[in-house]
């Protein structure tokens, strides 16, 4: 019975495996011979690919239509891992000969691979980051795979530009040998490997390697077709502004999207790849996501060597909206160049035919004079010429004769500096100035700004022998040997295998280390040369030869010969090529050589200019950035990325007088019709605080009339008695109160709403008297500043400051007017807000610039020092027509001497804007005659 049932338990599992047998059997015929049946649709699921769709990005405009960033056509080279390898080796020397090779085509033909890994070659040829901060901290945890930079270890959070190429060489299974890869090769190599890894988790999705290359990149690629596997060409389009450097700081620009970026949009649940260009600074970040539209994607199903067999769902892209700004373009250029004459003009009536100035005597700080030698050396200290010390076959007779002076030049400094730090004790005080100077760099960039020579926590700032350094009474070499005493000196990061026994030996091994990081270091090289400069060893002649034979001007031109042959002195020739703007203020990076100009509608708030001198050219830094060109503009000396209208803090000077005035009236501590008698100081405290007018005003019959002539007594007495008011004595704290108070209710403690980066103002906090006529510890942007006419001008309304004027739908072409912001009313009396007007309105009819203007015009001058050292920052607040506002403006010339430069400035700005004077005349392209007259 047992076996007959075994016997039937045997026949039916052998049915069971024969029928399933002839069930693979089947469905393998299916799939090999027909191409049907549930595992043919099951193999086409797992060969599913997502091909993104792209937006098109938004236009901007300015308020009248006219185009400030669209998009051009061009062609890009993407890559993708959609390979099919039977081993990770098989897998790692495929990728790694199909980068080295498009690589290769790119760097031939001139283009620019995307620099996801930010590491480039610096002037040594050696590995260098191209980020720094955050952005370095987030490269270095995305290449070792952490989730944040905290997680990195000790050892991976310091890693330097070349263990990171080290480590990907690791990881990607490419040779390190010379032989193989030049360092240039291998980086591009790398960087092509990292950005495929990156996108490992979306395989069949392509990573673009270069924007907007050449028909005939774009021919050589596709010709290699057969071995660049899963490289291609595709037409996309880049990023283009309109408009120049006037708009840089107002547009900003494009870039690849970061990794923090990339995070952040996914968790919003945007669709964004690692190939997503998205606003970086300016209106295109702030309105980036409308400006983005939104991807589409195209769901295809692939075979096994990645051809597309069918199209399984489309989702077509939205393109973005167009964004119409308040500004107005032809207005924003003008004010620009204006900017630009006025300070040029201003540099030029300050530069003298000298090798020095002595500051040390000034009285008064709008004497100080800016010697030609200082001129000369600017162009040096700014990177404008180029004093690298390789004399090549390449270089001019006069390159070569200037760099065999340098070069022993250096050597002879050197040698010097060799004997001070091991042989020699003379003291600071006892050098020649030049060695000075050398020894104060090695102190304060080689030994204690961080760079590794000096603990970082190294005390001192706080230790009496430093004091004694500071005081010049030792010597580098007794400095060096105390610091190595008390463990300052971080002999690990001396580069050298030698051991030491006792102190002497330790200080002569920092002193090669210190040498050797003098030799190759640039900002030393710049120290000897404008030391060479100012001793007649490379003359002004010779620099100014220089700017023709590097190419920074013309041999064209026909000054050169005059110049070479005599006829033209040095000095002649440096005024005459700022005075013809071919050497800008920018360039220069002396004082002055930047400014601000903020123009808007009085009732809306709307901007129509809002100008940064200098700016730079966002099309470089656009799409794909020109790393060489970024690089130069962190170092240029005039920090043309820093937008002065938004950002730039000064104190207002007598620009702020009427919030003075405001709460003295409305206090009750004066009337409209209060007369005060100034002398020319105020010495009702200690220190005595003077008048701009030394000899006085004599009486001041009204607060209308103290604004008018900008009288810091009548001023600083107000503050004075709201001190003093209910009180037997003056207590400066309440005066301090009462005029934060009335600074608050003109907002200046507030942002203005503007749609991109600014700073946070800051009401005085010390110094109630100083604070009365704009001084103390007061500190506003010139975007600030125009908020605060704003308010004047409407008597109260305060509105918050806008770039945008619509948005449009570039289809439908819909648009929506994005409205005027009213923040609020400032409640003042009629009688405090007649005094102002009245006031302002009597300080332009009564000033030489702005009295014969064909319009009426209300105003305040104001000069803000921040240094007796210094220039004074120049600043002009106005409105018009002032009996019924319809503009108006802020004007600011950082260490532009007088106010009364802000004023030209202005005054030539809204003649421009409102037509009364002949435009051809008012951007002559020529520095402006300055002026020397002051009203505050």
């Amino acid at each position: 019975m047992k076996q007959k049932s075994d016997s039937i338990r045997l026949v039916v599992i052998g049915a069971i495996f024969l029928v399933l047998i002839l069930w693979l059997v089947v469905d393998l015929y299916k799939i090999q011979i027909t191409g049907s049946g549930q595992s043919a649709g099951y193999s086409d699921l797992k060969s599913k690919k997502d091909i993104l769709l792209e937006s098109t990005r938004g236009n901007i405009y300015d308020r009248n239509g006219k185009i400030l960033a669209t998009n051009r056509a061009s062609y890009r080279i993407t890559i993708e891992d959609s390979g099919n390898y039977d081993s990770n080796k098989e897998h790692q020397n495929s990728l790694n000969q199909i980068s080295e090779k498009l690589a290769k085509v790119l760097n031939e033909n001139g283009e620019t691979i995307r620099n996801a890994l930010m590491i480039t070659l610096d002037s040594r040829n050696n590995y260098s980051f191209t980020a720094s901060g955050t952005r370095l901290s987030r490269l270095k945890s995305d290449v070792f795979g952490r989730a944040r930079a905290s997680d990195m270890s000790q050892e991976e959070a310091s890693s330097s530009a070349e263990d990171i190429i080290n480590y990907l060489c690791d990881r990607f299974a490419v040779s390190k040998s010379e032989k193989e890869y030049t360092k240039a090769a291998l980086l591009a190599a790398l960087t092509i490997r990292y950005m495929l890894w990156l996108n490992s988790y979306q395989k069949y999705l392509p990573v673009t390697v270069a924007t907007d290359v050449t028909e005939q990149t774009a021919a050589e690629v596709l010709e290699n077709s057969d071995i660049l596997k899963g490289v291609k060409v595709e037409t996309g389009s880049v990023r283009v502004y309109e408009g120049g450097e006037a708009f840089s700081h107002i547009l900003g620009y494009t870039g690849a999207i970061s990794t923090e970026e990339l995070e952040a949009a996914q968790k919003a649940g945007k669709n964004y790849s690692i190939d997503t260009v998205v606003g970086k600074d300016g209106i295109e970040k702030y309105m980036d996501e409308a400006l983005q539209g939104s991807n589409g994607l195209k769901e295809v199903a692939v075979n096994q060597t990645g051809r597309i067999k069918n199209v399984l769902s489309v989702t077509d892209p939205v393109p973005g909206k167009d964004l119409y700004l308040s500004i107005d373009k032809d207005l924003q250029i003008a004010a620009y160049q204006i900017l630009e004459q006025h300070i040029a003009g201003v540099l030029l009536s300050n530069i003298i035919n000298a090798k020095e100035f002595n500051k040390s005597s000034l009285k008064d700080s709008s004497d100080i004079r800016i010697p030609v030698y200082d001129v000369y050396c600017a162009l040096v200290k700014n990177n404008i010429l180029n004093i690298s010390p390789a004399a090549s076959s390449k270089s001019s007779d006069l390159e070569k004769s200037i760099s065999q002076r340098f070069q022993a030049e250096k050597k002879a400094v050197l040698h010097t500096l060799e004997e001070d730090l091991t042989v020699n004790a003379r003291s600071y005080n006892d050098l020649p100035k030049e060695t000075r100077e050398y020894e104060s760099y090695i102190v304060n960039e080689l030994l204690q700004s961080g760079k590794g020579i000096l603990s970082a926590d190294a005390p001192y700032k706080e230790d009496a022998e430093y004091a004694q350094w500071t005081a010049g009474k030792i010597s580098l070499k007794e400095y060096v040997m105390y610091a190595l005493e008390k463990n300052w000196i971080d002999m690990s990061s001396i580069s050298s295998s030698r051991k030491y026994v006792d102190i002497q030996e330790a200080c002569t091994l920092v002193a090669e280390e210190i040498l050797k990081r003098l030799k190759e270091d640039k900002e030393f090289d710049k120290l000897i040369f404008t030391s060479m400069i100012k001793n007649d060893m490379i003359s002004g002649k010779e620099i100014c030869e220089l700017l023709y034979v590097q190419g920074i001007l013309s041999q064209k031109d026909s000054d050169y010969q005059l110049l070479k042959g005599g006829q033209l002195s040095p000095y002649e020739f440096i005024r005459k090529k700022i005075r013809n703007l071919e050497i800008t203020p920018a360039q220069l990076a002396l004082e002055p050589c930047s400014g601000s100009v903020v123009l808007a509608e009085a009732s809306t708030g709307k901007l129509l200019a809002c100008v940064s001198y200098p700016g730079y050219d966002n099309n470089r830094l656009a799409n794909q950035a020109d790393g060489n060109y970024y690089s130069q503009l962190l170092t240029d000396l005039s920090l043309p990325l820093y937008n002065r209208a938004t950002q730039q803090l000064t104190a207002p000077g007598s620009t702020f007088k009427p919030v003075t005035i405001a709460a003295g009236i409305e206090e009750s501590v004066i009337s409209p019709n209060t007369s005060i008698y100034c002398d020319g100081v105020f010495d009702k405290l200690s220190p005595p605080l003077r008048c701009w007018k030394r000899s006085g005003h004599g009486e001041i019959p009204n607060a209308a009339a103290a604004i008018q002539n900008s009288c810091n007594d009548y001023l600083c007495d107000i503050s004075y008695r709201l001190g003093s008011k209910g009180n037997s004595h003056y207590v400066e704290n309440q005066a301090l109160t009462l005029l934060q108070k009335y600074a608050k209710l003109f907002h200046l403690d507030q942002k203005t709403g503007i749609e991109i980066t600014e700073s946070q103002p800051h009401i005085t906090d010390t110094l109630a008297i100083p604070s009365a006529i704009g001084q103390g510890t007061h500190n506003y942007t010139a975007l600030q500043l125009e908020a605060y006419v704003n308010i004047i001008a409407n008597s109260g309304t305060s509105c918050s400051l806008s770039l945008l004027d619509k948005i449009q739908d570039p289809v439908s072409k819909a648009a929506e007017k994005v409205p005027s912001s009213k923040k609020g009313e400032v409640n003042l009396s009629d009688a405090a807000w007649d005094t102002i007007h009245q006031g302002m309105l009597l300080f332009a009819q009564n000033n030489n610039i702005l009295k014969d203007m064909k319009v009426s015009i209300a105003g305040k001058t104001g000069t803000a020092q921040e240094a007796k050292t210094r220039p004074n920052h120049a600043l002009f607040i106005g409105y018009t027509p002032s009996e019924n506002p319809k503009y108006s403006i802020t004007v600011r010339i950082a260490n532009g001497y007088y106010s009364s430069n802000a004023v030209s400035t202005g005054k030539d700005i809204l003649n421009y804007y409102l037509g009364l004077e002949d435009k051809k005349t008012l951007l002559n392209g020529k520095a402006s005659e300055a002026s020397s007259q002051r009203t505050d």
